[in-house]
């Protein structure tokens, strides 16, 4: 059951990545889409978890909000340090996946 993301919002994105500046809520949504039975059809998951993996190679997992349509899920992070984040998004209870995007956030022009 393989993940389609939605996308990103930030100064821009390109593809899979998301550009951002320290500070800013990194705002990301995704869509699961059941591509065997379910022909496409964007379904729900027992749970989901998206971990932030940090430029300094430590990590925080995040919550994870099923927005209130089956299958869309969004997380809000702030970012707190340059570089790049990767984020994995992994579903569970007995329907297992996993995804994996890429959010770069940079100083901003004061910093």
């Amino acid at each position: 059951m393989p993940f389609t993301s939605m996308g990103t919002t930030g100064t821009g994105s390109i593809g899979d990545i998301g550009y951002y500046y320290i500070g800013q809520t990194a705002v990301i949504y995704i869509a699961l889409r059941d591509l065997g039975s379910g022909g496409g059809s964007l379904t729900n998951v027992p749970t989901m978890t998206c971990t932030v993996y940090l430029p300094d190679n430590t990590s925080t997992t995040t919550t994870v909000t099923n927005i209130g349509s089956d299958g869309l899920y969004r997380i809000g992070y702030v970012l707190t340090m340059a570089g790049l984040h990767t984020l994995r998004w992994v579903t569970g209870g007995g329907l297992t996946d996993s995804f994996e995007q890429i959010i770069v956030a940079k100083k901003g022009a004061t910093g």
